[in-house]
């Protein structure tokens, strides 16, 4: 029997989407707010430290992964899909994932549970199928 991998972060603060929140420059190019750039350095950096305990674990995963995240928020205002989409973005700079694609993340879910005001945090669940 074949043991699959996996990982769970607990990462705390708000996710800041980064879907419409690009911003046009006086020249016509384009940027993130520094409040998004922010929240996905805090985001990245929180990973980065966590991931020292999955040492013995090869990443990133080179097999397909199901990846689950499980929101407490403060707000039920928030698109939990396009936080979901933001956090995969960062779980494949953090090298924790290859892609975000379909071939690589082959299924997908989230829930939102409300919580005290300033206290938002998400768990992620990466495991391989």
């Amino acid at each position: 029997m074949e043991i699959k991998r996996e990982i769970i972060l607990e990462l705390e603060g708000e996710v800041k989407s980064k879907k419409n929140q690009y911003r046009r420059g006086r020249y016509g190019g384009m940027y993130k707010p520094k409040e998004v750039v922010d929240s996905e350095e805090s985001i990245l950096g929180q990973i980065k430290e966590q991931l020292i305990k999955f040492q013995a674990i090869e990443l990133p995963f080179e097999r397909p992964v199901e990846i689950m995240m499980f929101f407490e928020v403060d707000n039920f205002r928030k698109d939990f899909d396009n936080q979901y989409t933001t956090l995969q973005d960062i779980l494949v700079k953090a090298k924790v994932i290859k892609n975000d694609n379909p071939k690589w993340v082959v299924r997908g879910s989230f829930e939102g549970t409300r919580t005290v005001q300033g206290q938002s945090r998400v768990r992620v669940v990466v495991r391989e199928i």
